[in-house]
């Protein structure tokens, strides 16, 4: 994992903080969007425009896969990025298809919930994973490679 070549944009939606919000969206659905978008600017980064990209999505059940695909369409459909709109080849794919893509999405998305939750907690995956994230220009992480929702105490 040391060695590939990849990048991490990850969401993180902190469902403590986010249960108090008067009128919650589905995390699942927010979480996709913020994920999205940061596979957007970054593949925007790479003068990728116009390039019709896969995106693939663990398969759950062919009712949750729909819903999900729904809820993808009308993100894209309704999102103020610029070229966005029929950018995504949209996929639900089986975790028994033993997809490199998805199993690295399972072995990243673990440590970075453990450093969220104990950032004091020593995490050598967490350490192994951070020079792999994305960041901007001057090595800021959130909001690039790590977008933590909500930001807030919503409680306060």
């Amino acid at each position: 994992m040391i060695e590939s070549q990849y990048t991490i944009m990850s969401s993180l939606i902190d469902k403590r903080k986010y249960s108090h919000f008067n009128t919650p969206d589905n995390p699942y659905s927010v979480g996709t969007k913020f994920g999205v978008e940061r596979a957007f600017f970054e593949i925007q980064e790479h003068e990728q425009r116009g390039r019709k990209i896969p995106i693939i999505f663990e398969s759950r059940r062919r009712n949750e896969d729909r819903t999900l695909e729904e809820e993808f369409k009308k993100m894209v459909e309704q999102s103020n990025l610029n070229g966005i709109k029929g950018m995504f080849d949209f996929h639900c794919i089986s975790k028994k298809a033993n997809l490199p893509g998805l199993q690295l999405a399972d072995l990243v998305a673990r440590p970075i919930g453990v450093h969220y939750l104990h950032p004091e907690q020593h995490n050598r995956a967490w350490e192994m994973l951070l020079p792999k994230m994305r960041t901007s220009h001057d090595g800021k992480l959130e909001g690039y490679g790590l977008k933590i929702y909500p930001q807030f105490d919503p409680t306060e």
